[in-house]
């Protein structure tokens, strides 16, 4: 998870900015923020393999055209 978030809402939580029940949904929402980030990176590396995959096949196709 990211410190810098977590350290935010322990700041606002000792502050009492925010009181232990909003502190724990706002830690809920941060922790699937996360989990929503890393799965969107997993998805845009899977995609950009394929992608490289197809460059890569293409480039043969060239190269075999060429010559």
């Amino acid at each position: 998870m990211d410190k810098t978030l977590i350290v935010l809402l322990i700041i606002l939580y000792t502050m009492y900015v925010i009181d232990e029940e909003k502190y724990e949904r706002l830690q809920r929402r941060l922790e699937q923020f996360v989990i929503a980030a890393e799965d969107l990176m997993r998805i845009v590396m899977l995609i950009n393999n394929e992608c490289n995959k197809e460059l890569e096949k293409l480039e043969d196709q060239k190269a075999r055209f060429i010559m």
